[in-house]
């Protein structure tokens, strides 16, 4: 469990880090092009990179297991395939990491509609609302991909970044005025 005091006595740290991610998430929005491409290079790094842990894994711990390293093999392989892939070219994979989150999107909320509606729990509305609003930003994305693939994915990691910050900068406020 969290102890509150021991919060309150780093409200400082907290304000700092918050401050810095508030700016990085205001600089990733207003470079969402360039935030797309970075991210969509990194997430290939980082799956050429468990392709390549996994391949010597596999051929150090199940060489001569042949029905546990095939498989293993494979998926290790997939990785890094995958990996090169994002990072030789970023704005088709781009393309089909924002093709794919446009899709996730229409199909959760949907499903949060029919679960607002058919399960009608306390303050259901919220749901609901959150349903339609997900729906709403998955239609939006596919109606302008593949355009919207150069920038929804930086918009995404630039809202994340701001909201961060200003979450941390709002608990470290309220720490500051907690006595401890």
């Amino acid at each position: 469990m969290i102890n509150f005091a021991d919060f309150s006595k780093h409200w400082k740290w907290c304000l700092a880090w918050g401050v810095i991610l508030l700016g990085l998430g205001i600089a990733a929005l207003s470079v969402a092009a360039f935030t797309t491409l970075v991210s969509v290079l990194f997430l290939g790094f980082l799956f050429a990179a468990v392709g390549i842990v996994m391949i010597f894994n596999t051929c150090k711990i199940w060489w001569g297991t042949w029905h546990v390293f095939t498989p293993n093999i494979i998926m290790a392989g997939l990785y890094l395939v995958l990996g090169v892939l994002f990072i030789v070219n970023p704005v088709m994979a781009s393309l089909s990491i924002t093709l794919l989150l446009a899709w996730i999107f229409i199909f959760i909320g949907a499903l949060r509609i029919f679960y607002a509606v058919k399960f009608k729990l306390p303050r259901w509305q919220w749901i609901l609302f959150n349903g339609i609003v997900t729906l709403a930003l998955g239609c939006l994305i596919l109606a302008e991909w593949p355009a919207s693939s150069l920038f929804i994915i930086g918009i995404f990691v630039g809202v994340d970044l701001l909201l961060c910050g200003w979450a941390l900068i709002m608990g470290a406020l309220l720490a500051r005025e907690t006595p401890t």
